[in-house]
């Protein structure tokens, strides 16, 4: 086959299976990762406000750490707001970004082919490079890591090539687009030395390194940008590694243990290192692999990384894939059949296993692969907090799913509550940027909560002051506590378990647990509808969503009881947001039995029951409306009913807590 022929098919394998694993479940594209709405966020604030901060008005604060994407997110948010594209309907950030990323990431493997231009042999770095899913799932995220890889290969190549201009504007590039981008920079300048002669071979050293160190100085020029605005010079990515967490380095190591088995096609580097250490690998492979080693070992150094598909290793894949690509060009060379069979057949076997990760855990035709594959990709650390991360597919799937919900948690911020109210979140991105209201970060990655003496990085899952983050001033009306709505209403202890345990930095401290709960008392909780759409048409639908809601807001439903000759009226007066929750109604007899009643208005002696579920409360204004009418409710025996009492409820509450309550009962004495 025609190299250029094999190429083309190589892209197209690689955009069918970005399409194929990057869609929402109903055959359209998914929107992009939560975490990218924190750059998208700003992007918007610093062209409808003309600053680049989080919250317009507040402190210098370091949210997203790539300039160059928030440029590029920035130049997306200026061309979504013309007129044109406001009347059309065209584009939108979400897909500008996530087209960017995925034409990124096609060039990458069009780069990472022209190593060995002159055999079709260089087509091996591309094949590893299409059947990853940590590829497909980094080129339509809508983060800047597509860009990233990009520039690191692109570096890569002017460097073997010896172009000079085209290292220099590289270098540049990838210190913008991340600040780690230095780490390949400094590799490169190391392995300078043994680098290929260019076509001047008496130009002097430090003059064939002034490309390379326009990197460099890129970099401390942001360093220096950001010891001016923040007071801090170092990166939040490189802060972090040089203040370690406990056990963030065990968690680095599974992290990349799981690497290994969702891209299992890497494992193959086994034979690049042996050609090394024999002396018989290509001066290409040897850089390849250092590089490769170096962003490895720094992804290790950060500690265990919050996205799916290993997205943190996938700067590194390109790399590898040039370095195994060199070790089979070597072996396929060889004089021995069984070994160019036997190169060939691991190769085989790599790609397959690594495309397998992209495929839901299912059998093979009649091979049983669906329990094998459930093994293999069962996560060997601990998961971020209201995720359960498994590797491959199911976690993309998971990581898609929970960006769908916040976006519509996002637009309920935005559309149902007040605009001064603000709101903390452990998920700041979607819900900040489609809210518009004032978010603060719990993790401390996008706001600063005073807790915090510097930005957290979104690299790593850090742990926070949980209780200074609840008591800081002047406090939040609204707090998103879980992602997912448990089989029964937490009570205030479990919540407060559930946040020390994931997410405060000092679990193991005596009488924390009480301390989280305490703070957790000043706020209700509350049921509200929240929407999760798609871009296909008519897909929307809607879901249930827990926010913790200040008490001293005095939000809380007013429930009325009237009685009306025989007939008994339960009203409810609502003055903000939509809300769901079910209605309970008691009567108690001159007996002292407690009887519930039914929907249909007769009594039952066992409960809890209610007499409405999942009533959407809304605004009602100056009035009270019926939710429930019926005849005065009589036990069977003719007791006589002493007290009536109505109350609200969380949906599914069974049991009587502080969080089960909506608002406080209304009594009435017949």
């Amino acid at each position: 086959m025609n190299r250029s022929i094999a190429l083309f098919v190589a892209l197209a394998v690689l955009l069918a299976h970005i399409l194929a694993i990057h869609n929402d479940g109903t055959g359209s594209l998914a929107f992009p990762y939560d975490q990218s709405h924190a750059a998208y966020r700003l992007a918007r604030n610093l062209v409808l406000d003309g600053q680049l901060q989080w919250n317009p008005g507040s402190t210098a604060f370091e949210s997203y750490s790539s300039p160059l994407w928030i440029a590029v997110c920035t130049f997306g948010e200026r061309l979504c707001a013309t007129r044109l594209n406001a009347n059309l309907g065209w584009i939108s950030i979400n897909l500008f970004c996530q087209t960017i990323g995925v034409l990124a990431m096609l060039a990458c493997v069009v780069l990472s082919a022209q190593f060995r231009a002159e055999r079709v042999a260089s087509l091996i770095a591309p094949l590893v490079l299409v059947t990853s899913g940590c590829i497909a799932a980094a080129a339509a995220n809508g983060l800047e890591t597509a860009l990233f890889t990009l520039c690191a290969v692109g570096l890569f190549l002017a460097f073997e090539r010896a172009r000079a201009i085209a290292t220099a504007v590289f270098a540049a590039l990838l210190c913008a687009t991340r600040p780690e981008g230095v780490l390949f920079v400094l590799v490169l300048l190391a392995c300078r030395p043994f680098a290929p002669r260019t076509a001047v071979v008496d130009a002097a050293k430090a003059r064939r390194m002034l490309p390379l160190l326009l990197g460099v100085l890129v970099f401390l020029a942001t360093c220096a940008l950001r010891l001016f605005a923040t007071g801090f010079f170092l990166p939040p990515a490189m802060d972090a590694v040089l203040h370690p967490e406990p056990l963030q380095l065990g968690g680095g190591l599974e992290y990349l243990l799981d690497f290994a088995r969702t891209c299992p096609a890497t494992l193959l580097v086994a034979q690049p290192i042996a050609m090394l250490a024999v002396r018989r690998l290509s001066g290409t492979g040897a850089r390849a692999l250092a590089l490769a080693a170096a962003w490895i070992a720094w992804v290790g150094l950060q500690g265990r990384a919050p996205l799916p598909f290993c997205e943190l290793c996938v700067p590194a894949l390109p790399f590898l894939g040039i370095a195994i690509q060199e070790g089979l060009i070597e072996a396929l060379d060889s004089p021995s059949r069984l070994r160019r069979r036997a190169a060939l057949s691991a190769f085989a076997v790599g790609l397959l296993a690594s495309a397998l990760s992209s495929r839901e855990p299912a059998d093979l035709g009649p091979l049983p692969l669906e329990r094998i594959q459930r093994t293999w990709l069962a996560p060997s650390g601990s998961a971020r907090f209201g995720y359960a991360q498994p590797l491959g597919r199911a976690g993309l799937v998971e990581e898609i799913e929970r960006a769908h919900l916040l976006r519509g948690v996002g637009r309920f911020v935005r559309d149902r509550l007040d605009p001064s109210f603000s709101v903390l979140t452990p998920w700041p991105g979607a819900i900040g940027y489609l809210s518009r209201a004032a978010v603060y970060d719990l993790g401390a990655r996008a706001s600063s909560l005073g807790a915090a003496d510097r930005p957290r990085p979104w690299s790593r899952r850090s742990r926070v002051d949980v209780v200074a983050a609840l008591r800081a001033e002047p406090g939040f009306d609204f707090v998103v506590p879980l992602l997912s709505v448990p089989g029964r209403v937490p009570t205030p202890m479990e919540l407060a378990r559930r946040w020390r345990d994931e997410l405060d930095d000092r679990p193991g401290l005596g009488g924390r647990l009480e301390a989280v709960a305490n703070e957790l008392q000043q706020f209700e909780l509350v049921t509200v509808p929240v929407v999760i759409d798609s871009r296909a048409e008519r897909s929307a639908r809607d879901v249930h969503f827990l926010l913790l809601r200040r008490r001293s807001l005095g939000l809380a439903p007013q429930v009325e009881i009237a009685l009306d000759g025989g007939t008994l009226h339960v009203r409810v007066a609502h003055k903000t947001h939509h809300q769901l929750a079910d209605l309970r109604i008691t009567a108690l007899d001159e007996r002292g039995r407690t009887w519930w009643v039914r929907p249909t208005g007769e009594l039952a002696e066992a409960g809890p029951l209610s007499a409405r579920s999942e009533i959407l409360l809304y605004d009602t204004g100056t009035r009270a409306v019926d939710v429930f009418e019926g005849a005065f409710p009589k036990p069977a025996d003719g007791a006589r009913v002493t007290e009536l009492r109505a109350w609200l409820v969380n949906p599914e509450a069974v049991e009587d807590q502080p969080f089960a309550a909506v608002g406080e009962p209304a009594v009435a004495l017949p």
